[in-house]
């Protein structure tokens, strides 16, 4: 495994990044290759040790969702495994990469489109090392109904009954629940039948930033209350009611107003690295996402409370909700 340039202190993991997409797309429309935000150089530099590469299907693909995921992954596995990232997809290769103080990847996935109608190839894509599943993306589909933009927080309907057996079924594969751009009413429903951690890999604090797709404080003490995590999300929009100011320290006041309402150990990272087309200042890309933890130094919080952030949370669930 590569080693990163400057090591950091922290087991560092970025719980949700759109890169396979970026890369497929890039392909597909036959684009120069270009360094992403979060591509292997950018992980290794950073010194983040976990990678979640999230598998996503745009709204004019979801007809052909499995085959475009297909690709996602083929493509993201020879892209990351050329660029020194190992494949973790078990406690027992997570705990290979604590120990070995490497740089790993695990996918993820952002819309239940590629499952169909049924959960029929649930097991098959738990073999291929999804470990993540939100079965919602900001749309309707088979499972239930996605937060809209903009549309007001309270729209959108909950699961429906198959959304309700996914959930239910996502732990006898080694899966976690991911909540993020669900509505509020799939939301509780997904909190309602979990039978275990729930997470948010990139929301961020509705208190803060009022747009649909952030979570309120009833939400979060929800989450945290299976043991989950909320990661916190990079995309400006999210982070400030004027996307033009945000920069580090808007993602410092998120981290620690979620580990308020939560606690220390219900907050973390998700940069929405490749899925969004601005950053924070002094975030452009996994390169820099130590200076979080410098900022957080800076304000004087504990060591224990900052690993925690940087990915002490969730190595934590992952360790709990993946299989063997």
């Amino acid at each position: 495994m590569a080693r990163a340039e400057k090591r950091s202190p922290y087991f560092t993991v970025d719980a949700h990044a759109d890169t396979p997409f970026a890369w497929e797309m890039a392909r597909l429309l036959e684009r120069g290759r270009k360094l992403l935000m979060a591509a292997p150089a950018r992980i290794i530099r950073g010194g983040v040790y976990l990678q979640v590469y999230a598998l996503f299907t745009p709204s004019g693909m979801v007809e052909c969702a499995a085959v475009h995921t297909l690709r996602m992954m083929a493509r993201a596995i020879e892209e990351a495994e050329k660029g020194g990232l190992a494949r973790v997809d078990s406690r027992a290769a997570l705990d290979d990469l604590v120990a070995r103080g490497g740089h790993g990847y695990v996918f993820s996935i952002e819309g239940g489109e590629v499952l169909g109608a049924d959960t029929l190839i649930l097991p098959v894509l738990a073999r291929l090392g999804v470990r993540i599943l939100g079965p919602l993306w900001s749309r309707p589909n088979a499972f239930g109904e996605g937060i809209v933009f903009g549309k007001g927080h309270d729209r959108g309907a909950g699961l429906t009954r198959l959304g309700r057996e996914l959930i239910r079924r996502l732990p006898e594969y080694g899966i976690l629940p991911d909540v993020s751009h669900m509505s509020p009413r799939a939301v509780r429903d997904t909190l309602d039948v979990a039978r275990g951690p729930v997470l948010a890999t990139h929301s961020n604090a509705h208190w803060l930033c009022p747009v649909t797709r952030n979570l309120t404080k009833a939400q979060v003490r929800a989450i945290a209350a299976t043991g989950g995590v909320i990661g916190v999300n990079f995309c400006p929009a999210f982070l400030e009611t004027n996307p033009a100011r945000a920069s580090i320290a808007s993602v410092i006041r998120h981290i620690e107003a979620i580990a308020e309402i939560a606690g220390p150990d219900h907050v973390g990272l998700g940069s929405d690295f490749d899925g969004i087309s601005r950053t924070p200042r002094g975030l452009p890309h996994l390169g820099a996402i130590q200076t979080v933890a410098q900022a957080l130094e800076r304000r004087r919080h504990p060591r224990e409370f900052i690993a925690k952030v940087m990915g002490g949370n969730f190595l934590r669930v992952f360790r709990g909700g993946w299989a063997q």
